[in-house]
């Protein structure tokens, strides 16, 4: 997975606000320490650090989708996750072909992976943008790399894709497109997978 861009400010509250815990947190692990007789005073500087690390951990693998945290604007990353299946027309040949994708994301890394019949697809670098007036879109940089078994036309390239989620986030659609010998572009549209 990598990093990926997103809504700045948001992570920073956040981020501020795990510090801030990190502090009462450790002093509170100190005195229930020290209650049970064990008096470890060379642990509450390394704890702050430790409390805030674990926080921010658990809150970028499962805390950001809490919908609680939603509701009450906590959060407000779109959380594109999942399985998909869909259509992509390419300019190549304009044939429709079934592609898969997979989307593994945390709060503040993702892997955008597709498959189609004949080679695989990589995310190296992610966007997510949310602007008023639109569904939230992901824009990302990708690899393609042919199987063994695809025509000589098709040669391992870079390209870019740019994704909008639907209202009821369960479909994207969109289009790419990729140059160095490739230069093709296409549309897609995805049905995310329950």
């Amino acid at each position: 997975m990598h990093a990926y861009q997103g809504n700045q400010d948001e992570r920073k509250r956040i981020h501020f606000f795990f510090a801030i815990c990190s502090v009462p947190l450790a002093w509170l692990l100190g005195r229930a320490l020290k209650a049970t007789g064990w008096e470890l005073w060379w642990l509450d500087a390394p704890a702050v650090w430790g409390i805030y690390v674990a926080l921010c951990k658990g809150f970028s693998k499962w805390g950001w989708r809490l919908h609680v945290l939603r509701k009450i604007g906590v959060v407000t990353t779109p959380d594109f996750a999942g399985s998909y299946t869909g259509k992509l027309r390419t300019s190549h040949d304009e044939v429709e072909r079934e592609v898969t994708m997979r989307i593994v994301q945390e709060f503040d890394r993702m892997q955008v992976r597709w498959e189609g019949p004949m080679s695989i697809s990589r995310s190296v670098a992610a966007s997510v943008i949310c602007e008023d007036g639109a569904g939230p879109r992901l824009l990302y940089s990708y690899t393609n790399a042919p199987d063994a078994m695809a025509p000589d036309a098709l040669v391992v390239h870079d390209g870019t894709c740019e994704l909008e989620l639907d209202v009821a986030g369960m479909g994207l659609r969109g289009h790419y497109y990729n140059g160095r010998g490739r230069k093709n572009h296409g549309a897609v549209t995805f049905t995310r997978r329950p």
